[in-house]
């Protein structure tokens, strides 16, 4: 049964992906940290715990050759990969068919780098378009992991704005508030499904992925997961790199401390912690095995 299932995913983002929180001109290219370090630190953890998890990936970072060495791990682990476009841009403020091509270049560069052809696709920022959805299903994707909609979160955001001048919060999608009632959603093309749509949980008005319990206190992880336990239904739960984030990083770029979690002292313990509570009574599946599961229903 689907709801004694859970699923863990990881969006690749690297550090150049919170320059929100840094001055302007800052320089991460020479990011030494997000994945020999954390991304390496979580495979020993899914390991530990026997867990096979999605990682969505950002093309263009497989251009360096020590990333490559990471993902080429990741996939020889067992881990699905999915497709978090080539360059990870704004997609608020980008052309559609630019928008459109960046699924498309990543589409191919994980295909002839990693020859695994990816069957699940995540928006950065979780901006999906209508264009995105069709131009996955001519890819022969089968699932979509795009929406995360909650207002409380959204306001959190905002404060983080107040508190920080220089983090802009992401513009939400307005195909975000088609999609009512309980998930999975099957979106239709002409009248035939053409993909399932794997939303980011909301409990409580709240979203639920990991980023935002480590910027919260462990009683709104441990309440939120009770509720979708009660509720007896799959658990899907995202994670970030920068969960596992280091004291040398931190020290390599100080700007990171704008974020309200870099200086707690237990996140591999707190990410450990969180990812057995998960898999207690719950199978592991990828997101890809999870929609298999759901379309042979």
């Amino acid at each position: 049964m689907l709801g004694e299932t859970v699923s863990i995913s990881v969006d690749c983002d690297s550090l150049k992906h919170y320059l929100n929180f840094a001055p302007q001109g800052t320089d991460v290219e020479k990011d030494k940290f997000t994945f020999p370090v954390m991304c390496r630190n979580l495979l020993r953890i899914l390991e530990k715990l026997k867990i096979k998890a999605t990682f969505f990936c950002i093309a263009e970072q497989l251009n360096d050759p020590v990333n490559l060495s990471v993902y080429r791990e990741i996939v020889q682990a067992g881990h699905e990969i999915g497709n978090h476009t080539f360059s990870h841009p704004d997609i608020a403020f980008l052309d559609e068919e630019k928008h459109l091509l960046n699924i498309r270049l990543a589409h191919q560069a994980i295909m002839e780098v990693l020859k695994v052809k990816p069957a699940g696709y995540r928006a950065p920022a979780y901006f999906i378009t209508e264009g995105s959805f069709k131009e996955l299903k001519e890819l022969g994707y089968s699932y979509d992991s795009s929406l995360c909609y909650s207002r409380a979160t959204r306001i959190f955001t905002y404060a983080l704005k107040i508190i920080n001048r220089n983090y802009q919060p992401k513009r939400s999608s307005g195909i975000h508030s088609r999609f009512k009632g309980l998930p999975p959603y099957n979106i239709e093309f002409d009248g035939i499904n053409g993909l399932t749509e794997w939303p980011i949980p909301n409990v409580a008005g709240l979203a639920y992925y990991g980023t935002l319990h480590c910027c919260m206190p462990s009683q709104v992880f441990n309440t939120q997961t009770a509720f979708l336990n009660l509720r007896k239904k799959y658990i899907h739960y995202e994670l970030h790199p920068i969960e596992l984030i280091s004291k040398e990083c931190v020290e390599a770029f100080p700007w990171l401390r704008k974020i309200p979690f870099v200086r707690r002292e237990d996140l591999s313990d707190w990410m450990e912690y969180r990812l057995q509570k998960l898999i207690s009574g719950r199978k592991p599946l990828t997101l890809k095995e999870l929609n298999d599961a759901y379309l042979y229903l």
